[in-house]
């Protein structure tokens, strides 16, 4: 796993809720990724809202990485989404 992402899922309550901290970062990622006009991965099966992106609420923790380092980030982030479904450990 990319030690970004093990990071960041970590400073998000990961330890305690890998799901949880998992797939808040990657929907945080998809968003941030669509704010900056970046293609976003199919297989994320992202469907942006209807209304606009509201730049203030992107998550900062973002700001230093470029698009190809959040979509890495991302897609270590949707395997944990996964494991912990295949542990019971979604909800």
């Amino acid at each position: 796993m990319n030690e970004n992402a093990k990071s960041l899922i970590i400073e998000n309550d990961g330890q305690n809720d890998p799901y949880g901290a998992a797939i808040n970062l990657a929907f945080d990622i998809c968003e941030t990724l669509a704010a900056r006009g970046a293609d976003i991965p199919i297989e994320w099966e992202y469907q942006p809202g209807i209304g606009a992106i509201d730049a203030d609420s992107l998550n900062p923790a973002f700001d230093n990485f470029n698009n190809a380092e959040l979509i890495a980030i991302g897609s270590d982030c949707l395997a944990v989404v996964e494991e912990c479904k295949q542990n019971g450990l979604d909800y």
